[in-house]
Parts: structure tokens; sequence; C-alpha cells
């Protein structure tokens, strides 16, 4: 699998991450806004924290879809021998996907939480600080490479290949908008 492919794979993600990066940038659907930990707690802290709403899960997870399904529109937009795009519409493997990367996010929050680690941000210190940052990249690329792994035969190597690139490119995009000053943290 080559990087260009990669990249063609998870830039439906970029897409929608720069639409998730708009709407609560500019305040947008705040009548989504409610957290889905429902404010619980677990030991005194809250499981996930403000910052994981609904509206999140609500607008990020189609927008995989809606752009996996206008790429396909194109002849030299192709499956990367993935059959699950042949087998499904193109719309609900990305929206399946895009909710996976959502739920990809919940773990990491939660450890957080429990870490004492402020929302937002990652740890302030030593190893854990570095752990939670690559923990920040990947994530999410972890579920979605799981849930990708559950409806697409392919090998270990392939996925790992796969979620390895996809993480470094996300860290890549994280450091262009840090400097473009639309991030606070490159991470």
């Amino acid at each position: 699998m080559s990087i260009i492919k990669i990249f063609l794979f998870i830039f439906p993600f970029i897409i929608a991450g720069a639409f998730q990066i708009i709407w609560l940038k500019f305040g947008l659907f705040k009548s989504l806004s409610y957290p889905v930990d429902f404010h619980k707690t677990f030991r005194g802290k809250r499981l996930f924290g403000n910052h994981k709403t609904f509206r999140g899960f609500i607008l990020f997870s189609p927008v995989p879809g809606l752009v996996f399904y206008l790429l396909h529109q194109f002849d030299w937009y192709l499956p990367f021998e993935f059959e699950v795009f042949k087998n499904y519409s193109p719309f609900l493997v990305g929206l399946y996907l895009g909710f996976a990367y959502m739920l990809g996010e919940l773990p990491n929050s939660f450890l957080k939480r429990q870490l004492g680690v402020s929302e937002g941000t990652t740890a302030s210190r030593g190893l854990t600080k570095y752990i939670g940052i690559i923990n920040d990249q990947y994530d999410s690329v972890i579920m979605t490479s799981i849930a990708l792994y559950a409806i697409q035969d392919m090998s270990l190597k392939y996925l790992f290949c796969l979620a390895l690139v996809s993480g470094f490119i996300h860290y890549l995009f994280n450091v262009i908008l840090f400097l473009v000053r639309i991030k606070k943290h490159p991470y």
C-alpha cells in the first residue's frame, strides 16, 4: 500500500476533522453539545468530560461517509483493493468508520480524566506526557483500523502499516494546524 493510497483513504477523515474545527471554533450546533458521559463519574472523576459531546458524534460521523461517497463518483478514486466498498455503500462504510473514529477517542479521554489531566490537554511532564501525545494521535486511528479490519479482509501487516502511516499523517496535520494558529499545541 502506498503512502498516496493511505492518504486518499484517510482524506475523508481529514475533511471531517476540518469541519469539526469549524463548527467548534464558531460555536455551531451548540444545542448538540451535551456530554456523552451524561456528567457521570467514576472514582469521583468525570468519565470523559465536557469535550466529548453528542455534537462530535452526530456531526463528525457522517462526513467521512459523504466524502467517501463523493470520491467514489470519480473513476480515478479506487477502493484500494478493499472489497467492502464493492459490497456496501461508500457512505455507509464511511459513516461506520467515522463513528468508530469518534468512539476511539473515549478510552483515551477516560484515562486522562482518571489521571487528572485537564480536558483539551495532555500530561504536563515525564514519560506520561509522551505516551499521552502518542495516544492522542493514535487513539482514533487504532479504533478506525479495528473497525475496518472487522469488515474488510486484510493482513495484520497491511492493517498495521495503514494505522502507523495514518497516525503519522494525523500528527503532521496537527503540526500544520498549530503553525497556522488554529490549534494551541502541535499534538
